[in-house]
């Protein structure tokens, strides 16, 4: 059954460019997007294919930039490159859209997470927070306390590990 899925992802991808003309990469990354709670796996897949020098728009290459590092970090794969997730975090910077930093500044902090950086994992996990809205993402959100939390505990700091 699981081996069936991915062709019929392919076809969706198929149809979403022919009714999308000329803004096929932005229907793979809403696609790759769509896909990244539930098949983290398949959404990776499709980001990989894509090639990045084929993104229409600069914002195309920001959020392909975010969704890769995300898919990647969710695929437990490690990341020790931050050049790639710096792409959104200086595009959402300039843009404004605080949703989509913060989400970036996350991914940030993961890739020196991944580096046993902790001191900038966490800087950049603190940073991610702050432009969290109040009634933001909740999950997201979740993910950050236990990032920042374990971080702590990595370095003795239990009363600000809880």
């Amino acid at each position: 059954m699981k081996a069936h899925i991915l062709p019929i992802l392919w076809g969706m991808a198929l149809c979403l460019f022919a009714c999308n003309g000329g803004r096929k990469s932005a229907a793979l990354l809403s696609l790759a997007d769509s896909l990244m709670d539930t098949r983290a796996d398949s959404a990776l897949a499709i980001l990989e294919d894509l090639p990045a020098d084929r993104l229409e728009s600069r914002a195309d290459g920001a959020w392909y930039a975010l969704l890769l590092a995300q898919a990647r970090d969710k695929n437990c794969i490690r990341q020790t490159d931050d050049s790639l997730i710096r792409v959104a975090v200086d595009y959402y910077e300039e843009s404004g859209d605080r949703e989509k930093l913060a989400k970036a500044y996350f991914y940030w902090g993961c890739v020196y997470r991944d580096k046993n950086e902790q001191d900038s994992a966490l800087h950049n996990f603190l940073q991610a927070n702050s432009y969290l809205e109040a009634d933001g993402d909740l999950h997201l959100r979740g993910m950050l306390h236990s990032n920042v939390g374990f971080l702590y505990y990595l370095q003795c700091c239990y009363e600000d590990a809880c």
